[in-house]
């Protein structure tokens, strides 16, 4: 538990004679409290906010002491913190009770309120309504997405899953294997889908396929969707009504890199392909009857650069200052 951790610490930098700043005490309130919410599951509301309250408590005393005069009282009140953390029951033992409350309410919300499976990479994120990523596991190695945003879609992560690899039972990412999960213990018999798949492919793996292979880049896209046409008509055959969300504007070339965000090729390179993908796609979509949508167009300059003011904070995913844009090609593909 790194809130332990923290504690222990924060002990040895009070017997070391080190001055504490407040805001310490301000985020290990935050930390023990974020330990709580996770367990929601085993404490009801009221035990949780008295519990809530006490490290709130704790904390602000904490603050409010000179660490060099009131040592001893200061010691006593991290202990106070670290048996309440570490009294709390351990997430393995807890995690099949968690996953099936954040099931349970998903699936109730899905069947009652007939929401739009949205299920894909991580960018079915923006569909639930959360600025930045949020993820809440519902078993199986899915997660789901929990509703900010008031709309009717229900968000499923399956993973950092491509369209390339949806068809393949023993991919990294198991898409196959959980989305047929999902068909037998989650969705709703003729719901909706949309499917959000491809913006990995285009931004990690088109081009340096293509270089290695010696193929133009819309000859590998056309592989990816083979596989994507694929799935689209298994799933149309399973009785769902499929519609596929295209790949939004590349990550710009003067984003920073991050570990979990590669990318490889130009920005107006993988626009250009992301381009293509999606005229493509569409194509694909009115051959099989689905739906598609996409704002794309409205993410792009003429010289196919990535507008401002689309992507959130990581450059990758779409902020919901996108969602007015998205709101009217959703509405005109019949999802609003």
């Amino acid at each position: 538990m790194q809130t332990i951790e923290l504690l222990e610490k924060i002990n040895e930098l009070i017997k070391s004679g080190t001055v504490l700043p407040a805001e310490l005490w301000d985020e290990t309130a935050a930390c023990i409290r974020s330990e709580l919410e996770w367990r929601e599951a085993v404490y009801d509301r009221q035990e949780a906010q008295e519990l809530a309250e006490r490290i709130g408590r704790l904390c602000s005393q904490a603050a409010a002491l000179d660490g060099r005069e009131k040592r001893t009282e200061l010691l006593a009140l991290a202990a106070e913190l670290k048996g309440m953390a570490g009294s709390m029951p351990k997430l393995d033992s807890l995690l099949p009770k968690i996953e099936r409350d954040f099931f349970c309410r998903a699936a109730y919300r899905h069947f009652h309120d007939d929401t739009v499976a949205v299920i894909g990479d991580s960018h079915v994120n923006f569909f639930s309504g959360n600025e930045l990523i949020t993820y809440e596991p519902i078993g199986n190695g899915v997660n789901i997405c929990p509703d900010r945003g008031m709309l009717p879609f229900t968000a499923l992560h399956l993973g950092p899953c491509t369209a390339y690899n949806c068809l393949k039972a023993d991919s990294k990412t198991l898409f196959l294997k959980k989305l047929e999960w999902l068909k037998q213990s989650f969705l709703k018999p003729g719901a909706k889908i949309l499917l959000s798949l491809g913006e990995i492919d285009i931004r990690v793996h088109v081009k340096k396929q293509a270089e290695r292979g010696g193929r133009d880049m819309s000859a590998v896209m056309d592989d990816i969707l083979a596989n994507y046409r694929e799935l689209i008509e298994q799933l149309e055959n399973d009785g769902y009504r499929v519609y596929c969300w295209g790949p939004v504007a590349s990550q710009r070339d003067d984003a920073r890199l991050a570990p979990d965000y590669p990318r490889y090729g130009s920005e107006t390179e993988r626009n250009r392909a992301t381009e293509y993908f999606n005229l493509k796609l569409a194509e694909i979509c009115a051959g099989c009857g689905a739906g598609f949508a996409s704002i794309f167009d409205e993410m792009m300059t003429e010289d196919y650069r990535t507008k401002n003011g689309f992507l959130s904070i990581d450059g990758v995913h779409l902020s919901q200052a996108a969602m007015p844009a998205a709101k009217e090609v959703l509405e005109a593909a019949g999802l609003l």
